[in-house]
C-alpha cells in the first residue's frame, strides 16, 4: 500500500481513500500499484461485504496524473503497452470484486478517473459532481476506458460519452446510466450504513448470482437460482431470522 491509496475497515465495510487531493486524486504508477494492492487485500477478506471508493479532497479523481504522459513518451512500446493494459485490468478488477462496489464522486471525475466510478456496481455522485472524458479533445483515442464503458453503457453509451458529452452534471449522468445515484453527504453516509448492515455472505452470494446468471440460458439460470435458493433456505442466518415457519 502507498499512502496515496489508504484503506480502512469499518466493520463489513472496506473504504479505499485515494490521497492526492493536491493533484485531485490523479493516478501515477504508484496509485495503480497501489489499488491493485489493496483490492488484492480485500478480495481476500470473506468478511467484508462492501468496498467503498473515494477521493480526498474537494475531487474524486481526474484521471491519470498528465506526468504519466512524460515519462511513457520516453519510455519504450513495452513499457508503454504493459502499463496500458495494466490499467485497463485495474478497471476489471474492480467490476469482478466479490464485494458489491461502491464509488462516491464528489467533484470532478475525469477520464480514468470517471470510468473508474462507473466500474463500481454502484456510482453515487454528490448533486454538485461532474463527469468529463477529455481524451478525444487532446487528440487521444480513449482505448484504456473505453472497455468499461462499454461494459456499463453499451457500445452507443460509451461513444456518446466519450465523443459528444463534455462536462456532464450529476443529474445528467444519473439519466444516461453513468451513475446510479445522485444523493448528498448524508444520504451516502446513510447508504453505507445500510450496507453495513447487511450479511456479507449475502451481499456476495447475490453479487455472484447475478452475474452468473447475465448471460447464461434460461434453463441454466434456473439451476444457478434453484441452487443459490436452497443454499440460503439451508442457512443458519436464514433460519435465525425466518424460524422454522
Amino acid at each position: 500500500m502507498t499512502d496515496s491509496v489508504q484503506t480502512v475497515r469499518e466493520g463489513s465495510l472496506a473504504r479505499i481513500l485515494l490521497n492526492r487531493p493536491t493533484r485531485r486524486n490523479a493516478f501515477d504508477q504508484a496509485t495503480t500499484q497501489g489499488l491493485l494492492s489493496a483490492l488484492d487485500d480485500i478480495e481476500r477478506s470473506d468478511d467484508l461485504a462492501a468496498l467503498v471508493l473515494e477521493g480526498a479532497g474537494e475531487h474524486f479523481c481526474a484521471g491519470w496524473d498528465l506526468s504519466e504522459f512524460g515519462r511513457l513518451s520516453a519510455a519504450d512500446d513495452e513499457t508503454v503497452t504493459g502499463y496500458m493494459v495494466e490499467n485497463v485490468r485495474l478497471l476489471r478488477r474492480v467490476r469482478q470484486m466479490p464485494q458489491f462496489t461502491v464509488a462516491l464522486v464528489q467533484g470532478y471525475a475525469i477520464g480514468f478517473g470517471a470510468a473508474l466510478a462507473m466500474s463500481a456496481d454502484l456510482a453515487v455522485a454528490d448533486p454538485a459532481a461532474r463527469f468529463y472524458f477529455p481524451e478525444a479533445d487532446m487528440g487521444v483515442v480513449p482505448a484504456v476506458v473505453l472497455p468499461a464503458l462499454v461494459e456499463s453503457l453499451g457500445v452507443r453509451g460509451a461513444l456518446l460519452s466519450l465523443l459528444c458529452a463534455g462536462r456532464v452534471p450529476a443529474g445528467q449522468a444519473l439519466a444516461a446510466g453513468m451513475v446510479g445515484m445522485v444523493a448528498d453527504a448524508s444520504e451516502r453516509e446513510q447508504l453505507l450504513e445500510r450496507l453495513a448492515k447487511l450479511s456479507p455472505s449475502v451481499i456476495r452470494s447475490t453479487k455472484q448470482l447475478a452475474v452468473g446468471i447475465r448471460h447464461a440460458s434460461a434453463e441454466a439460470a434456473e439451476e444457478k437460482v434453484a441452487e443459490a435458493a436452497l443454499a440460503t433456505i439451508r442457512s443458519a442466518e436464514a433460519f435465525k431470522h425466518l424460524g422454522g415457519g
